[in-house]
């Protein structure tokens, strides 16, 4: 299965001189309920207020920052590093609604074999996210190309030629199963030893349910998800699905939203996971 999701603006890179703070445009086109990511590279403790930060790397400060969109956000971002430095940032708005299901830890090394470290992916129907970034070790420390890892597709990238700046690359995987990803390098070794960092983030959206439009009363729609659940050891592991459910009657064609469902589950020998699977059915007003 893969994503029924869409970016809201194609993805972008900024590269930005020595500074303290840096001004990230928000996407054209943002509404209440996007998920609004912003990987930075760069000094450590970059922070943006309404934004929470996930692991940030020793090795060229990298950190995902991450909010829900809600109209009060205004239209720019003020990113702040710790220090004064050079920064590059990334910035990617998945049309909501969608949620972060898995965030990567964000290793880094001085090196010319760039790898993120595996995430466990809850569903199939979900957006995998590789981030990386480099800056040779060495004068002029030029960020090199980075080259899209095997089985993804690059959205945004950014390499500051034969000067001192920090290359960075977003690409995506929208057929990802379910499961553990394992470690996914970049396609090629970069071509001389560099501090570099990468990351992978998992996106969860909507399941897509489609109805047939009769023209006529409600349309129904059934979908059948699994939900994932960690094993407590003992007694029932409880989860939660997201699916689609019944919506105000447009009165042309079918209407969608969303609803969170939870399954229960049967303990088997509180002993090891108990999965549960969930039938809905979806009604859409025509």
């Amino acid at each position: 299965m893969t994503w029924a999701g869409s970016y809201r603006a194609a993805p972008a890179v900024a590269a930005y001189a020595a500074a303290t703070s840096y001004t990230v445009n928000k996407a054209t086109g943002t509404v209440a309920g996007d998920l609004i990511l912003l990987w930075c590279v760069g000094a450590p403790l970059f922070t943006c207020p309404g934004f929470t930060g996930y692991a940030t790397s020793a090795f060229l400060g990298t950190i995902l920052l991450a909010r829900t969109a809600d109209g009060t956000e205004g239209s720019s971002f003020t990113v702040a590093s710790g220090s004064s430095t050079i920064a590059t940032i990334i910035q990617a708005t998945i049309a909501g609604p969608a949620s972060i299901d898995a965030v990567g830890t964000n290793p880094g090394s001085a090196g010319t074999t760039m790898t993120a470290t595996g995430v466990t992916v809850a569903g199939s129907n979900e957006l995998q996210l590789w981030f990386g970034a480099d800056e040779k070790i060495a004068a002029p420390y030029q960020g090199y190309p980075i080259t899209v890892p095997t089985g993804f597709t690059s959205q945004a990238t950014y390499n500051s030629g034969s000067s001192a700046g920090l290359a960075a690359l977003l690409a995506d995987n929208g057929s990802v199963v379910s499961g553990a990803t394992g470690s996914i390098a970049a396609g090629a070794a970069l071509p001389a030893s560099s501090n570099w960092a990468a990351q992978m983030v998992a996106i969860a959206s909507p399941v897509a349910v489609t109805a047939t439009d009769t023209g006529t009363g409600v349309d129904a729609a059934t979908v059948v998800a699994k939900a994932a659940a960690a094993d407590t050891g003992t007694w029932v592991d409880s989860a939660t699905v997201k699916v689609q459910e019944p919506a105000t009657d447009t009165g042309a064609g079918v209407d969608a939203a969303s609803v969170v469902a939870k399954a229960p589950a049967t303990d088997a020998s509180s002993a090891g996971l108990d999965a549960a699977a969930i039938a809905v059915t979806v009604a859409s007003s025509d």
